[in-house]
Parts: C-alpha cells; sequence; structure tokens
C-alpha cells in the first residue's frame, strides 16, 4: 500500500523534479517547440489558402473552358451555315449559269435551224425555177403557137412554187 500512497517527501521531490524539468523545458524546449508548432500552423494555413486560391483558379479555369467551348460551338454553328449558304449559292449560280449557257446554245441551234431551213427553201426554189424554166423551153420549142396558154401555165406554176 506504501506503493499507492506516496509519502509527503517523495511527493515533494517528484513535484521539484518534474518543476526543474519544466523549467528546463521552457527555458530551452518550448520556444522551439512553439515556434515549430507555429510554422507548422503558419505552413498548414498557408497549404489551405493556396489550396483554396487553387481550387478558386480551377474553377475559373473550368468556367473560361466551358465558355470558350460555347464559342466555339457557336462558331462551328455560324461556320456550318455559312458554308452551307455559299454551297446552296454556288450551286444555284452554277445553275443558272448551266441554264443560260443551255438557252444560249439553243437559240443558236434554233437560229442555224432556221438559216439552214432558209437557205434549203431558197436553194429549192432555184432549182424549181430552173426546172420550170427548162419545162417551159421544151414546151415553147414543141409548140410556139399558143403563147398565151403558155404563160398563164408558166404564171400558175411559179405562184405554186411561193406556197
Amino acid at each position: 500500500m506504501e506503493l499507492v500512497t506516496p509519502g509527503i517527501g517523495l511527493l515533494f521531490w517528484m513535484l521539484f523534479a518534474f518543476s526543474i524539468v519544466l523549467v528546463l523545458l521552457k527555458k530551452f524546449a518550448w520556444k522551439p517547440i512553439l515556434t515549430a508548432l507555429k510554422e507548422r500552423e503558419d505552413r498548414i494555413e498557408d497549404s489551405l489558402i493556396q489550396a483554396e486560391e487553387t481550387r478558386k483558379k480551377t474553377e475559373s479555369a473550368n468556367s473560361d473552358i466551358e465558355k470558350m467551348l460555347i464559342e466555339a460551338k457557336e462558331e462551328k454553328a455560324i461556320l456550318l451555315k455559312q458554308a452551307r449558304e455559299e454551297v446552296a449559292e454556288y450551286k444555284k449560280n452554277q445553275k443558272d449559269q448551266i441554264k443560260s449557257q443551255v438557252n444560249l446554245q439553243l437559240d443558236s441551234a434554233k437560229e442555224e435551224i432556221a438559216q439552214q431551213k432558209r437557205m434549203a427553201i431558197d436553194e429549192l426554189r432555184e432549182v424549181v425555177a430552173g426546172l420550170s424554166v427548162e419545162i417551159a423551153e421544151k414546151i415553147l420549142q414543141k409548140e410556139l403557137e399558143n403563147e398565151n396558154t403558155y404563160n398563164e401555165l408558166i404564171k400558175e406554176n411559179v405562184k405554186n412554187l411561193d406556197v
């Protein structure tokens, strides 16, 4: 039981030794321990501040990236719309140009056909006139006695050629 209840002398020496250790610790170790704890606390606080700043910067960067993505999508949509409009306009221009070229070629072909037709008609008239003259000569050679009848016949043939 003596160990459980120490005597006053033992208690005094224990308090005295503890006080000396406490004074020595306070004089030599307390400041470095407090300084180390303060430095550690400051580092932790700085780390927390830096972490918060980094988090804010990251959020800001993410926000900027999202804005840039939205702008890029809008720009892409605008560019696609412009490209589609340009393609449609190009197709329309090409179609109009081809249509005008076809119309020019058709007009040219029609004009050429009309000219060929006129030339063929003129040539046919010349041939018919030549044949008529030959027929008239032959008729006149065979029968020169009745001139009026033959003149009427020739006039009638010439009128038929105009038709």
